[in-house]
């Protein structure tokens, strides 16, 4: 299926690894021309470089920034609109689940996880949201199944998570009909580097058996389902959608739907 994103300028944070480097390379792969935002200059420049050796390196930008800045994160955004005079797409993409285990956080511990989880989604959102109107563009937030249904997380990390889905539904009334908004939840999805490959290198055997008690399917998830998922949303193809949440989760929450 042609998805009609060819020549479409996307934005993604978190995108030096994961699954915002694969939704990265799927855009790529339809055309687009892609600015990866991330934290981390380092990991940011071997996954451009990795990204070139497949794609023209002209439909690609690397800017090592802080999203929590929102200073930072409009001066990036700004060299996007430089670069190529318009923003189609936005996708918020940083979460962190790290957290104090324990039942009720510290405030310094919920700061650190809206400021994560939330607050550079909302800065991306008010940074891009101009360019967006002009393009009748998309905004996608990548939530986390922990904001939808209590699954184990930590309590700070999805209470973070289900204001992200909660900002995309108000979102996707408050700038319609020129903004389409929509977020996906996730649930566990395996890549290389990621928390899950930790978890299975300390205790394989616990998380095999997790994932065939919790998940219908009996695995994890891949970066590329979550990818698949994110360029159609994004898409004129789903030009009919907006305020949805995607679950994408092997069915481990089919009791909340």
């Amino acid at each position: 299926m042609d998805l009609d994103l060819a020549n479409k300028v996307v934005v993604i944070t978190g995108a030096s690894g994961g699954i915002g480097l694969t939704i990265a390379r799927q855009f790529l792969e339809e055309g687009c021309m892609v600015a990866l935002l991330a934290r981390d200059f380092a990991r940011l420049e071997r996954a451009t470089s990795k990204l070139g050796r497949d794609f023209d390196p002209t439909n690609i930008v690397s800017i090592s920034v802080d999203c929590a800045i929102e200073k930072e994160l409009n001066e990036a955004i700004l060299t996007v609109t430089k670069t190529w005079s318009k923003i189609d797409i936005a996708i918020a993409n940083i979460g962190d689940g790290k957290s104090e285990q324990i039942a009720i956080p510290s405030i310094e511990s919920f700061k650190n996880a809206f400021e994560t989880n939330f607050q550079t989604a909302v800065n991306l959102a008010r940074a891009t949201q101009n360019e967006l109107r002009k393009t009748q563009g998309n905004l996608l937030f990548i939530s986390s199944i922990a904001g939808l249904e209590v699954i184990g997380a930590p309590t700070d990390y999805s209470i973070a998570k289900s204001a992200l889905i909660t900002l995309s539904k108000q979102l996707a009334h408050k700038l319609a009909p020129e903004i389409r908004v929509n977020s996906i939840a996730p649930g566990n999805i395996y890549f290389a580097g990621g928390r899950w490959e930790e978890l299975i290198e300390s205790n394989g055997e616990s998380v095999k058996e997790m994932i065939r008690d919790s998940v219908p399917l009996q695995r994890f998830g891949t970066p590329e389902e979550v990818a698949n998922a994110a360029v159609f949303l994004c898409s004129p193809r789903a030009a009919f959608i907006t305020g949805a949440c995607l679950t994408i989760d092997g069915g481990q929450t089919v009791s909340s739907h």
